[in-house]
């Protein structure tokens, strides 16, 4: 990804934006400051919260100029409604944190998931609207509105189904998350059934699961084929960050979802490049012409046969820059075992084999156990298989250069009632794991 968008958080979010300015390898970076929003979230009362409630006009105001300091690309008002409390009463802020943006000169970006908040929000002045609709079907009205006003749609259809796959530890995640998305943070979400969570937050995760198994909602795939097959420009938002969403490779899910909707993957290529220009406001990127900033992907496959083939990346150009992919994630041994662990733990043979070496020596104690691939790919599947909740929590690592040390729990498995607490230490050579010894 040669930019991307953040669309509210701390303020610290801006100190990342000047880092990205001077790192060649970077993104470019556009971000905002706090939300302003229509609701509180207490949890979140820190030092530099990501959200912050105007109860009244005056203050929505206030929170829009406070970020101007920061020279903020564009402001974001979070419009959350709820059954006892219509969009409509929120209506006199959301109109005074737009209007106050738009006297500054910013782009007006909304949350508005539902349709009548959605309307809401473009009769009011929104350039941006930040999610697909999933809470009624767009009618023509709704259409006409978003084209008179040229209105963005950006789809972030994934993370209307990732909250629910992590409560359900159901997971689908792309070949591209596994390699190129932060591993420590995919481990943590294979951890949550396993981590007394109602210790702490009683019937957590209970509660979550009642809103039903993992899905997109359909009307939000409905609505995105409408509202594209209208002419209503439509980008490309995965909404990263949300829980079950990694930054970066979450895309080639949202690009999935999208297909499943029914757009072409020229169309989908579209909107991941002329449409998320169009949401920044940009007339220089998202364009091949003289004078534009010369971002592009160069692709061994092309990705009008197969919206898949844009992960067959061959060379990334920034500014005219060509950069080898193979150099901007190499990942460190502790990575390299934590993709490990993660596709132990989704019982995933494949990925599994492919972080070991050809020809990786599986120890117990000080006896070879196992000898390459083969012979990992039949042990383990077998064992997958035999043991369908079995589960492995790292309760402490320490790294000495490629040496990997782990103190796991293990549960569930093949013929053990209680959970089995062992040490495994893992040896990584280019990015595999060349010799791995257990004491169990």
């Amino acid at each position: 990804m040669t930019s991307v968008a953040d669309v509210g958080g701390p303020y610290w979010n801006f100190a990342v934006r000047e880092r990205s300015r001077t790192h060649p390898t970077a993104p470019r970076v556009s971000v905002t400051g706090p939300l302003v929003s229509s609701v509180s979230r207490d949890q979140l009362g820190r030092q530099d919260p990501p959200i912050i409630r105007a109860q009244t006009s005056e203050q929505a105001r206030a929170l829009v100029r406070k970020q101007l300091s920061h020279r903020p690309d564009y402001i974001k008002f979070w419009l959350v409604v709820s059954k006892t409390r219509a969009a409509s009463e929120f209506a006199p802020l959301l109109r005074a944190a737009i209007d106050e943006a738009h006297r500054h000169g910013l782009r007006a970006f909304v949350h508005a998931t539902g349709l009548e908040a959605a309307r809401l929000a473009v009769n009011s002045g929104a350039d941006v609207l930040v999610h697909s609709v999933k809470k009624g079907e767009v009618d023509a009205d709704f259409i006409a509105l978003l084209k008179r006003r040229n209105v963005v749609y950006i789809t972030t259809l994934l993370v209307f189904e990732r909250y629910q796959r992590t409560f359900w530890q159901q997971f689908d995640f792309e070949q591209e998350e596994h390699a190129w998305g932060d591993p420590h943070v995919l481990g943590s979400l294979l951890d949550l059934q396993h981590l007394n969570v109602d210790k702490l937050v009683p019937g957590f995760i209970q509660k979550r699961r009642a809103r039903g198994p993992p899905a997109v909602p359909d009307v939000a795939l409905k609505n995105l084929k409408r509202l594209h097959d209208a002419g209503v420009t439509i980008a490309v938002g995965t909404d990263a960050g949300n829980i079950g969403i990694p930054h970066g490779p979450a895309i080639f899910a949202e690009f999935a979802l999208m297909r499943k909707a029914g757009l072409t993957p020229e169309q989908i290529l579209r909107a991941a490049t002329a449409g998320g220009a169009a949401a920044l406001g940009s007339s220089e990127t998202g364009v091949l012409k003289v004078g534009a900033l010369a971002d592009l992907l160069i692709l061994d496959r092309d990705p009008r046969v197969d919206i898949r083939n844009t992960a067959a990346i061959h060379r990334v150009v920034k500014g005219g820059e060509l950069i080898d992919p193979s150099g901007l994630l190499r990942p460190s041994p502790a990575q390299v075992v934590q993709r490990q662990l993660n596709a132990y733990n989704l019982h995933d043979v494949d990925r599994f084999v492919a972080t070991y070496a050809q020809d990786a020596e599986i120890y117990r104690g000080d006896r070879l156990r196992l000898k390459g691939r083969t012979a990992l790919r039949e042990n383990y599947s077998s064992y997958f298989e035999a043991s369908p909740n079995l589960h492995c929590q790292i309760l402490r690592r320490v790294v000495q250069g490629p040496y990997v040390v782990d103190q796991e729990r293990i549960t569930g498995a093949r013929g053990r009632a209680a959970a089995k607490f062992a040490h495994s230490i893992y040896e990584v050579r280019h990015g595999l794991i060349q010799r791995v010894w257990f004491d169990h």
